[in-house]
């Protein structure tokens, strides 16, 4: 099956993104978060957090918390985005590995956030992802990639560390299957349990943050759709 069959069959797909409401994925076909693996505590209401942005940003309705899964989960399939991050790999089996291929074959998006430089999850779940694509398929992201203008214009990822090396990816069928960073997206956008954010950092930063978790999820639901098209840079130059 290919990716728009796919978005057919997982709720509504882009259906309506343009106007609003926008039906996407997820329970109530408005669009969640997939969480898999244990989410760090700390960062825990991120994703909460991204998802109200995207709301308050575009068209995409969204659940307020992310959805916690399971590779095994038959929901899985109807999240066209998912996030793995925190301290350790979850000890998946081959049989769990090999799912989560056919996910990312079938059209699905994974996020890895790095926690910072060297981050041992993003390493180890890219290079194990990495063994079942071809060596053709492995990316580094420059600025010029749609990614950086899905949304917002931007030159690299942010999030609460500078990245010390370009964004890695893994391509399928043209698109983006994962996106690996080490910025600690998560931890640019999680608050605590009074409100306050969790860690510190520079206003203009955080902001930067937020529209790099907004162009993910954009890209992940519209894939290139704004490549080729001459009006969009004048159009996203006014959201910033």
């Amino acid at each position: 099956m290919d990716r728009r069959g796919w978005l057919k069959l997982s709720a509504a797909g882009m259906a309506g993104l343009f106007a609003p409401p926008a039906w996407a994925f997820g329970e109530a076909t408005r669009f969640a978060f997939g969480q898999l693996g244990a989410p760090d505590p700390v960062r825990s209401g991120a994703w909460a957090r991204l998802a109200l942005e995207l709301g308050q940003r575009t068209s995409v309705t969204c659940q307020p918390r992310p959805s916690a899964l399971s590779l095994e989960d038959a929901a899985l399939f109807r999240h066209p985005f998912l996030i793995l991050s925190g301290a350790s790999l979850p000890p998946w089996t081959e049989d769990a590995w090999q799912r989560l291929h056919r996910y990312l074959g079938a059209g699905g998006f994974l996020f890895l956030d790095g926690r910072g430089p060297g981050d041992p999850l993003v390493q180890q779940a890219y290079d194990r992802l990495a063994r079942r694509f071809s060596p053709e398929a492995k990316l580094r992201l420059d600025r010029e990639h749609v990614l950086f203008r899905s949304f917002y214009l931007l030159e690299r990822p942010m999030g609460r560390v500078l990245a010390s090396e370009p964004a890695r990816a893994l391509v399928q069928d043209g698109r983006l299957a994962v996106v690996a960073t080490e910025v600690d997206l998560a931890g640019a956008l999680a608050r605590d349990a009074f409100g306050a954010w969790s860690f510190d950092l520079p206003s203009g930063d955080r902001e930067r943050a937020v529209r790099f978790g907004v162009n993910l999820v954009m890209y992940a639901l519209c894939t290139d759709y704004k490549a080729d098209q001459v009006h969009i840079p004048f159009l996203l130059k006014r959201r910033r």
